[in-house]
């Protein structure tokens, strides 16, 4: 301790913070930031999507579909996820497409329609 030093008792001289230290640091925070998109940020049936492996459990990006569609297919009736249900579209194609009660449920360039059964889905609006 330099002799004119004004240190009390529990004070502890700032010191700089090591590469070592900051590399640290960094990493328990991406660690973190990974394990909390893990748990639970995977994504839905409905949410946009480029590619499948971003579709997590729902499994398929349609990319036919305005910003992509996450979804699965085949389905079976009572086979989707809780927050979609199984479509019939033509050709005997199934797909789970989320559900909804009005268009505001949807995401923006899709509609809540009823016209494949009774209960309604989010899909490309007309």
């Amino acid at each position: 301790m330099p002799p004119h030093s004004t240190r009390r008792g529990g004070d502890h001289p700032k010191q700089p913070m090591t590469l070592t230290a900051t590399l640290r640091s960094s990493l328990i925070v991406m660690a973190l930031c990974l394990s909390a998109t893990l748990a639970g940020c995977s994504a839905q049936v409905g949410d946009a999507c480029l590619t499948s492996q971003e579709c997590g459990t729902a499994g398929l990006c349609d990319t036919s579909s305005p910003d992509g569609y996450c979804t699965q297919t085949p389905c079976s009736p009572n086979g989707c996820p809780d927050e979609a249900v199984c479509v019939e579209f033509e050709g005997d194609q199934t797909f789970c497409m989320l559900r909804c009660e009005v268009d505001g449920d949807c995401r923006q360039g899709y509609a809540c329609r009823a016209d494949r059964g009774p209960i309604k889905f989010c899909y490309i609006q007309p």
